[in-house]
């Protein structure tokens, strides 16, 4: 994810992340590993799992408005 618009639409060009609403982007069920059951890679692992407080400050920021600058990590994309 290097930019806004990666982490708006996957490869398939269907959104990731919708801002405004947590409980329907797959950026926040996958953290909350609430993603597809048939996933054979689901993200992240259980051992890596983020804090409850973690989840809610991603879910608080998706609620907002996922506000980021149009480029991450420096990139000039």
């Amino acid at each position: 994810m290097e930019s806004r618009q990666d982490l708006l639409m996957d490869r398939r060009n269907k959104p990731v992340l919708i801002p405004g609403d947590a409980a329907n982007s797959l950026l926040v069920r996958l953290i909350r590993h609430e993603g597809p059951s048939n996933d054979p890679m689901p993200m992240p692992s259980k051992r890596e799992r983020l804090s409850d407080a973690d989840i809610a400050i991603v879910e608080r920021w998706v609620r907002s408005g996922a506000v980021m600058p149009p480029t991450l990590l420096g990139s000039k994309r």
